[in-house]
Parts: C-alpha cells; sequence; structure tokens
C-alpha cells in the first residue's frame, strides 16, 4: 500500500505533536454500512477500523496481539480458546465495554438470520461467558490461526441488544451515530463526506480532533489524487506505482510506502531463492510473490529458468528453497503420483518423508474407490490435511478464456477443461443459420 501526504515539508527538528485540528483523507469509493458484521467494500472496512476494535489485532511483526483481549490461552487439545477481557475499557458513549459485548456480538454472527459472508464458519463455532471477564471459543477441531479470525469488531450490546441483523444494519448506530472502543465516532455522513470527532474514551487518544473521509467515486480514483495535490484533501492511499513516480517530484507531497523491514535471526537476513519458469506468467507470478514476502520482511531472490531445466535440474530431486510449479491435473482428482509418499523417486513428487500416512491413506482411497461419494469423501478428507500440513502452497487455479467471433455459434465448453478439449463439442458447432 502506498499513501501520499500533501503539504509535507522538510524541517530541521521533528516537531512535537501536540492534540486538536482536523485531517482530511480522499477515500475512493462510498463506504456502506458502518458496522463490522456487515461490511460490504474496502472503503467500508477502511471507516470501520476508525471506530472498532477486535479482540486480537496484528502488530507490525505480523503477530496477533491482543486489542479488547488483553491475553489468551489455549487448551492441549487446540480446540478451546480462552480470552481474558481488557478491563476499563469504555464505548464512546461512556458505557463499560465487557464480555457481554462480545458474546453478544459473537452470537449475532451465529444468528440464523445473519446471512452475511463467514456466518457459516461462527455457527460452527461454540462461543460462551465465564465470569465478568472471559470468553471462552470451543471448536470442533483445532486450529492454530483462530485467533487472527477475532480481529471482526466488536458492536455494542446496549446500543444494538434486542435487534434482528436486518435492524441492526439499518440502525444509526451503524450509520450516522456510528460508535466503538476505536479512536473515532461518526458525527455525520452527506454524500461528499464522513465526518468523525475523536473518540474521549479511547486509548490511547488520538492528537486529531476531527477526521473527514472525503469520498470520491470508485470509477474515477484520479479524482481523489487530484484533490490532494489540489490541497482539498490531505491524503489518498491505494496508489498505483505509475502515480507513485508521478507524486515523487512533486515538493508539496510526500510519498510513504508501506515496506517490512527486513527479517532477520542473530543478524542473519532472511532471504530465501524462488526458482520459475521463465515463461509468462510463470515469471510474472514469481516476482509477485517475491514483492508480497518482501512486504513482511522475507527478501526473495527470482531465478528464472527455461521450465526444462526446471524440472530436470530443480523439482526432480527436490534441489530448491522454494520453487513456483504449475500442474495439470487433468479432470480426474487423482493426485497419487505428485503427493503420495511410496511414489517412484524419479517421478514429480512432492510428499513428505515421514508423517504423511493419513494422506496416503485418502489417496489410495480415492484412487481405488468405484463410488464417487466415497471418492469424494476421501478427496474432501485429503484436501483437508493437506491445508494443515502445507507442503505446497496453492495460489491460483487458472482459467482458459475462449474468444470469439460473433459469425460463430454453437460453441461451449465444460467449466474445467483442458486447453485440447474446447473441441470436445465441435460437431455442435455452426456458421450458417437458414431461415
Amino acid at each position: 500500500m502506498t499513501l501520499a501526504l500533501g503539504g509535507c515539508q522538510p524541517v530541521a527538528t521533528v516537531p512535537k505533536p501536540a492534540r486538536g485540528g482536523t485531517a482530511v483523507e480522499a477515500l475512493v469509493g462510498a463506504a456502506g454500512v458502518l458496522n463490522p458484521l456487515f461490511e460490504s467494500n474496502d472503503s467500508t472496512r477502511d471507516v470501520n477500523s476508525l471506530i472498532y476494535q477486535g479482540l486480537t489485532g496484528v502488530d507490525d511483526q505480523q503477530s496477533v496481539v491482543g486489542v479488547l483481549a488483553s491475553d489468551w490461552s489455549v487448551s492441549p487439545d487446540h480446540r478451546t480458546y480462552t480470552f481474558n477481557i481488557r478491563q476499563g475499557v469504555k464505548w464512546a458513549d461512556g458505557q463499560p465495554f465487557g464480555a457481554e459485548d462480545v458474546l453478544f456480538t459473537y452470537h449475532v454472527l451465529q444468528d440464523l438470520e445473519y446471512q452475511q459472508p463467514g456466518a457459516e464458519f461462527w455457527r460452527q463455532v461454540g462461543v460462551a461467558a465465564v465470569g465478568q471477564n472471559q470468553v471462552v471459543f470451543t471448536l470442533r477441531s483445532a486450529s492454530a490461526s483462530f485467533p487472527l479470525a477475532l480481529r471482526i469488531g466488536i458492536i455494542a450490546k446496549h446500543l444494538f441488544g434486542g435487534m434482528a441483523p436486518a435492524q441492526i444494519s439499518t440502525s444509526p448506530y451503524s450509520g450516522v451515530r456510528a460508535m466503538g472502543t476505536g479512536p473515532f465516532k461518526v458525527t455525520a455522513i452527506n454524500s461528499f463526506a464522513i465526518n468523525m470527532d475523536r473518540n474521549p474514551n479511547a486509548v490511547p487518544q488520538p492528537y486529531l480532533d476531527h477526521l473527514v473521509l472525503r469520498t470520491y467515486p470508485a470509477n474515477d480514483p484520479q479524482s481523489a489524487i487530484r484533490a490532494v495535490g489540489q490541497g482539498v484533501a490531505d491524503l489518498v492511499g491505494g496508489l498505483q506505482p505509475q502515480e507513485v513516480d508521478a507524486l515523487k517530484g512533486r515538493s508539496d507531497i510526500s510519498v510513504l510506502e508501506s515496506g517490512a523491514k527486513l527479517r532477520s535471526k542473530n543478524k542473519v537476513p532472511f532471504k530465501v531463492e524462488l526458482v520459475a519458469a521463465d515463461s509468462f506468467p510463470n515469471r510474472q507470478v514469481a516476482d509477485a510473490v517475491a514483492r508480497q514476502l518482501l512486504e513482511i520482511g522475507v527478501h526473495v531472490d527470482v531465478k528464472a529458468v527455461p521450465a526444462s531445466k526446471l524440472v530436470q535440474d530443480y523439482l526432480l530431486g527436490r534441489r530448491y528453497q522454494m520453487a513456483l510449479a504449475s500442474f495439470d491435473v487433468g479432470p480426474d482428482p487423482d493426485q497419487y503420483s505428485l503427493w503420495h509418499s511410496g511414489a517412484d523417486a524419479s517421478t514429480l513428487n512432492f510428499a513428505y518423508a515421514r508423517g504423511w500416512g493419513l494422506i496416503d491413506s485418502d489417496l489410495e482411497t480415492g484412487r481405488g474407490a468405484v463410488d464417487p461419494q466415497a471418492r469424494l469423501a476421501a478427496y474432501i478428507d485429503f484436501q483437508m490435511l493437506m491445508a494443515d500440513a502445507a507442503p505446497a502452497i496453492f495460489l491460483y487455479s487458472s482459467r482458459y478464456d475462449y474468444a470469439m467471433s460473433p459469425r460463430v455459434h454453437g460453441v461451449r465448453m465444460n467449466k474445467v477443461v483442458q486447453p485440447a478439449e474446447r473441441f470436445q463439442y465441435v460437431t455442435q458447432w455452426y456458421v450458417n443459420t437458414s431461415g
């Protein structure tokens, strides 16, 4: 992410911050419902992050830390998480924050009338309060990443209690009167801007008295950038590389690029080599992965080689630190050769040497079962085990797009297709019509 700041001039000494004043950000795209349980777009998430807080957050080292939770503990089987709620926290209206607000928020997420993305996940989680300052979450299976899910903002029971999900989303407290435990609260909304005042009960207190989010059309992000250049706004985010280059040449605007300090241990920097085919889109994908890892402090040297060399010199025999490879497994889900630990060592195989028994079993069952439902069950379990073991990071499944002249009719393809199979229904194509 890149952020541009207007009117920043070099100074001889670093000024000391003082409370007061107003800042204006140019926000690309209008925000929707100002409630973290009903976020519809990035602009809404941006605004909500100023108003609400979750039990957890992520610090500058990409570690999960407590926000409205002071700390937490995990049961030996990693299925039960007990969170201690931070004490002394108040809502923007001065009411005390407590475990009942946390419980209320997650019960809304579990409500059968709540139909937002992720609802089904929360309905599989047990949530209970233990005393006044503890909330316990019980999972159906172990999940080391569960604390990350608790970044969702907590809403106030005393404001929304007794409301159905649909009523919560349309309440003034999810709009013009939105407030939480975060640094700001909403004071006014119109078609041009969202005006926010400092939350007097926020800890820590913001220096700014007011923050204005001036909205600009999502289909015209340049208007937001122009606003900063013209002095109408102070900040704008989400710049594209070419916009960054243009703004860097201006003396009245500073460009802040969010990156990460390179991670190291015992003064040894975290650097790895990623080998990839030098063809499109493999090289481009490898470069993108390198850029994203650099943002969290991991330096990646991309080594592009011919595809044949990638296979022979690196993948066969696993002579790499990281490798980018693409596979077309065809229409059948059998991936025995890629992941079974008993596959021939001379083949492209990426199984671990030990601790692979359940995955091997699923691959054997899936390969040998005739019944489609039995195969499906085996491969669903295989996918879950693979996600947990993570022998590889699956980036994406590519599509095959096919352009057609309007002169040709009757062309159709299956959803999962190998390129040559685009001719599967060629007998149904036609160009001439009658009548």
